[in-house]
């Protein structure tokens, strides 16, 4: 009927960019929990959220993305233990990369497809900054997503090798699954085999197992020579990070030793969380980083009531940081900036 009004029509879309991401904040607190849970092997669905230092349940208007960190000033109602700012910062990245996919791919299935790959990389990158792993269910469940999307949403991302030659023609219904197959394989061969070389030149591991695992899922989401962006885009990342954390590390070792008389110095963090191990009735501190401390914690005792192994190794040195979130970072900017790297790249070899 003319005139009819349909919420949906795309004349609204400023409207359902709004709605979108709102989605995305909301999400945003699921990831928290992926981020938490998934490498301690804990459920994402029970125990409902609850304060770390307390143990009281987190009551569903205090639960409200951003506003209720806002409102409690990112603390208990109970117990006033302090949360750390990367809730916050998780549910508003995530609120944003699901508005902008959404408006940068607007109404097609590449959209819900790319927003998954995201959260995907967002709890790749978080897992492998606090565990140095990057969860199998994350990586390779991921790829089976990616490889399963390729049939139902028919994608050629760019790069693929196999694509448009025969019988790889885009008539070819299996087309967007092989080219999705060449490009995880791709990927992840790619990055094996200059860990391999890294290897045999430095004689130490110089490329852990779950990035090229990684690799398969952004071989499979982003194609073959989206793959070598990636790695370029993420060793220049990594690169300028490194070096930024090697002049703060010498800085830091210059002023140690006067830090070291100062009467009430406090312990480093890896033996503070010894203590907690050792002591976890110690009365409780409200400092963001002893709640993180207390939450690392939690998750062990949780799977050692399970019967899981716990590696009570303390963490690797602060100096030293995994690459996955270098790739994830430029996975997620070669999806939604490919063509303008793209355009910088060819002007810088060619001049033109």
């Amino acid at each position: 009927m003319a005139g009819e009004f349909n919420i949906f029509s795309p004349e609204f879309f400023y409207y359902h960019l709004v709605i979108v991401t709102g989605f995305g904040l909301l999400f945003g607190s699921f990831l928290n929990v992926c981020i938490y849970r998934i490498p301690a092997g804990i459920s994402i669905v029970t125990p409902g959220s609850h304060c770390f230092s307390c143990g009281s349940p987190i009551r569903w208007y205090d639960n409200i993305p951003l506003l209720s960190y806002v409102i409690l000033r990112g603390g208990c109602r109970f117990c006033g233990a302090s949360f750390s700012p990367r809730y916050f910062f998780i549910e508003l990245l995530t609120g944003v990369m699901f508005g902008y996919t959404f408006y940068r791919f607007g109404y097609t299935l590449a959209t819900p497809v790319y927003i998954v790959f995201l959260c995907l990389l967002i709890i790749a990158s978080f897992t492998d900054i606090d565990h140095w792993i990057i969860p199998d269910g994350v990586s390779l469940g991921g790829t089976v997503f990616a490889l399963a999307a390729a049939i139902v949403a028919g994608f050629f991302p760019k790069g693929f090798i196999l694509s448009g030659a025969w019988p790889m023609t885009s008539k070819a219904y299996y087309a967007p699954f092989v080219n999705a197959a060449a490009g995880a394989l791709a990927g992840a061969v790619l990055l094996y085999a200059i860990g391999l070389i890294g290897t045999l030149i430095f004689r130490k591991e110089a490329m852990g197992f779950g990035d090229v695992k990684l690799f398969l899922l952004i071989g499979a989401v982003l194609g073959a020579l989206n793959s070598v962006y990636v790695l370029m885009v993420g060793s220049i990342i990594g690169s300028v990070v490194g070096g930024i954390l090697l002049i703060a590390g010498k800085l830091a070792k210059k002023t140690a030793p006067l830090a070291r008389h100062v009467e009430g110095e406090a312990p480093p963090v890896t033996d503070t969380l010894q203590m907690n191990r050792e002591n976890p009735e110690e009365e409780k501190s409200t400092e963001p980083l002893d709640i993180e401390e207390r939450v690392l914690r939690k998750i062990l005792q949780g799977k050692e009531s399970q019967g899981t192994e716990t590696d009570n190794s303390p963490p690797p040195s602060v100096h030293h940081i995994p690459f996955g979130p270098f790739l994830a970072l430029a996975a997620a900017i070669i999806l939604l900036w490919g063509g303008l790297f793209e355009q910088l790249l060819v002007k810088w070899m060619y001049g033109r």
